[in-house]
């Protein structure tokens, strides 16, 4: 078996966390993701290509996590399912074992590169339904005055839904799909 990719590659984040969610801006410029996709084309590296996981690193933190949402962008782009796939997984476990939610910051950066639909847009857009839905505490809400959805959104949830396009609506069906189910 050959050796994992070092997540030493990774970069610590800047001390502005938002500044840290917009960089890199495009996944073209995430020097981290783009040296595990090229370790992914390497032709010694065929283990790789055979099954991803035997050496993609999961993504361990928070800052990890926006090097794998950028990687899977770029194996769509590449036409690379296989490596999307594996990518998608490990976005999923890592929200799974960590208990969050996707931010707005992170939805806008992959609705922004990704086009149609696809499995990353619609798990983020689910977990993020979760947050208003299912994970919020509802007496705090009412101990607060908050009386209706427009109040419990962020102002940063809000700006974002109120841009409209895909994210909003499938943030809308998430939101009705769990709702239904609550």
């Amino acid at each position: 078996m050959t050796a994992p990719i070092s997540t030493c590659l990774s970069t610590t984040p800047p001390a502005d966390p938002e500044e840290h969610v917009f960089r890199p801006l495009v996944p073209e410029e995430d020097t981290f993701a783009l040296k595990l996709l090229k370790a992914y084309y390497e032709p010694g590296v065929l283990p790789l290509r055979d099954d991803p996981f035997k050496r993609l690193p999961a993504p361990d933190s928070f800052h990890a996590l926006t090097h794998h949402l950028s990687l899977y962008i770029l194996a769509l782009r590449h036409d690379e399912a296989q490596l999307a796939d594996a990518v998608y997984i490990q976005i999923r476990h890592y929200y799974a074992s960590t208990g969050h939610t996707a931010s707005p910051f992170r939805l806008e950066y992959v609705y922004n590169h990704t086009e149609g639909p696809n499995a990353l847009r619609a798990f983020l857009a689910e977990t993020a339904a979760c947050r208003l839905v299912l994970c919020r505490d509802k007496r705090a809400d009412a101990a607060r005055g908050v009386v209706g959805p427009e109040e419990a959104l962020s102002k940063s949830m809000r700006a974002l839904v109120a841009k409209g396009g895909d994210l909003a609506v499938d943030l809308m069906a998430a939101v009705v799909r769990l709702s239904v189910y609550a």
